[in-house]
């Protein structure tokens, strides 16, 4: 290598280090956002949560949205509504709706899979109620799932992918029904009787068990149906606020928070006992919740009071209140999974003249995300690149950074967080349990409660 070139890889190198470096810096104060769907509204507002304000608003694409799924990466959002007849596809980067997807006479919940290549979204047709399943590369329904002669008002995924949960709610004498369906075979395989005015389901992050909601407006105070995912059984019942509407798990699954409208009040639940452990005021009509990736704060959207209350959860009260649009319901959360920047290194290559080494290292919260980021240089992209979270609360990445060796100096790289990906446990309890089983099929085999191919009459 000539002195001239080996003089321009130095010069590269120290000022794309000191690129790289001030663009990693500022990872740590790139904004976190929250997305409010405003029902009287027909949109979305964007809260920037740096600030605690509205930054922009997006319309919805459809009337009255009620709930939300976002990609793991980001860029797409899909919402649903039991009063509209699509599911609308949005471009959260260009803030703009994409695309449309008929859903027949009227929709409901809508769900992602983990990879983002598939969602569900709850559906009424000519021939009856089902869930449809989407591919999200084409937009297109590839098919559906019978579920019975009862519309679905809610749905949740099992972490592993290998089971979708229907609630579906009875007009007489309005009891809530859980469809288990396996989606290997996309046939109803078990149907649980739950509580009165059902309104929301959740699996935990292990996958071990799901919350369903009973708003039950009759009585003094809502509950929630404990399921025993791995036998399909009813556990528990636990007694929460005044007409509950929705539920969210933390991250580690450690504790559920439970939004009582009728009494503005959130029920905070230890997950292991299956009780109810603090109660918080929020604002007036509290409707769904969501929490960021380390579970430090919780977000609440307030019907009634059109505001998203911001909670606390080390101290399990609201820090701040931000008003939004008119009857805010459904809501999500898009921000970094990373922590502070610790340290930075870039050298040459070793064996690779054309390239840099870098290491950038951080903080996190273990056990509950995956840290994710990617680095931008003009046209060349790297990333997206994941590091897991060490249990002391400690990440890692590195990765070869390519060089020009012209004597013009590199473009300015940019750096963004990715939204984190919450890592699927896998199911050990299923493969250590008394009764001991491998593959959903063979759960279902194991206990008689569960046909293929049955509809929850």
């Amino acid at each position: 290598m000539s002195h001239n070139t080996k003089n321009s890889l130095r010069s590269s190198l120290r000022l794309t280090s000191a690129l790289v470096l001030c663009a990693l810096a500022g990872i740590a104060q790139a904004a976190p956002f929250t997305y409010v769907l405003n029902r009287y509204d027909n949109n979305v507002s964007v809260v920037d949560l740096a600030s605690n304000s509205i930054v922009s608003s997006m319309p919805a694409g459809m009337i009255t949205p009620t709930e939300i799924a976002i990609d793991s990466d980001g860029s797409r959002a899909y919402l649903s509504s039991t009063w509209s007849t699509v599911v609308s596809v949005l471009d959260l980067k260009k803030g703009s709706l994409l695309h449309t997807i008929s859903l027949g006479n009227s929709g409901a919940d809508v769900a992602l899979s983990a990879s983002g290549d598939t969602a569900y979204a709850g559906m009424t047709s000519s021939s009856g109620p089902a869930i449809a399943v989407i591919d999200t590369a084409t937009n297109q329904i590839t098919r559906t799932i019978a579920i019975s002669a009862i519309n679905s008002s809610a749905i949740a995924l099992h972490p592993d992918g290998s089971r979708l949960y229907s609630l579906e709610m009875r007009d007489t004498p309005n009891t809530g029904t859980v469809a288990v369906i396996d989606l290997a075979s996309h046939t109803v395989v078990d149907c649980l009787a739950v509580g009165i005015e059902s309104t929301d389901i959740k699996v935990s992050p292990a996958g071990t068990f799901a919350y369903v909601v009973n708003r039950d407006s009759m009585q003094a105070n809502g509950s929630i149906t404990v399921i025993d995912t791995r036998t399909n059984t009813v556990d528990a019942t636990i007694p929460v606020g005044l007409r509950p509407s929705g539920l969210s798990f933390n991250p580690t699954g450690s504790q559920a928070y439970v939004t009582n409208s009728g009494d503005n009040t959130v029920s905070v639940i230890d997950t292991t006992s299956h009780a109810v452990v603090g109660l918080i005021t929020a604002g007036n009509g509290p409707k769904h919740v969501a929490f960021n990736p380390s579970g430090s704060r919780a977000y609440v959207t307030n019907q009634l009071g059109n505001t998203m209350s911001i909670i606390d959860t080390a101290t399990q009260r609201v820090t701040a209140s931000v008003p939004v649009g008119r009857d805010p319901w459904g809501i999500a959360f898009v921000g970094e999974a990373t922590g502070p920047i610790v340290n930075i290194t870039m050298a040459p290559a070793i064996n690779s003249p054309n390239q840099a080494q870098y290491g950038i290292a951080g903080t996190c919260t273990p056990g509950a995300v995956d840290v994710r980021i990617e680095l931008t240089d003009g046209s060349l992209s790297i990333g997206p690149l994941t590091s897991t979270c060490s249990p002391t609360g400690q990440w890692t990445l590195s990765n070869l950074w390519p060089m020009a060796l012209s004597p013009s100096p590199p473009s300015k790289p940019t750096v963004r967080a990715l939204p984190a990906l919450r890592r699927p446990p896998l199911p050990s309890i299923l493969l250590t349990a008394p009764t001991t089983v491998a593959t959903s099929r063979e759960m279902y085999k194991r206990y008689p409660l569960a046909a293929f191919g049955q509809v929850c009459s």
